[in-house]
């Protein structure tokens, strides 16, 4: 999952008593050895202007949670703007799942690296 962050106005710094923060938790097992979220995120994210934020989504293995954003009726110039998505590979049991085949990819570094050394 990606999260660009844009908050307005950009010149004031977003508080944390505004909202609007991303919220990762650790897990924990639960019942029935299930995993489920422990009561308090590990780490909050506030928005910041042109922050990207990028963070792994394991359904039933990952949980992450986006505060409440509380705004002033009177102060209408404050907005917490962003752009959101995630990138999706079919797992095990989904439509469209290919089992991987291991390959002898090489690593960016090592691609570079002539064989003559």
């Amino acid at each position: 999952s990606y999260i660009l962050y844009m908050p307005l106005p950009k010149s004031e710094t977003w508080r944390p008593e505004w909202g609007g923060a991303l919220e990762l938790y650790p897990v924990q097992l639960g019942e029935n050895n299930i995993d489920e979220p422990e009561t308090r995120p590990s780490k909050i994210i506030p928005p910041s202007w042109n922050q990207f934020v990028f963070f792994e989504v394991q359904p039933g293995h990952s949980f992450h949670s986006v505060e409440e954003v509380i705004v002033d009726e009177d102060d209408c110039q404050r907005q917490r703007l962003s752009i959101s998505g995630w990138f999706h590979k079919p797992q095990e049991g989904e439509d469209g799942y290919e089992a991987e085949q291991m390959t002898n990819f090489k690593s960016s570094l090592e691609q570079l690296v002539s064989d003559a050394e």
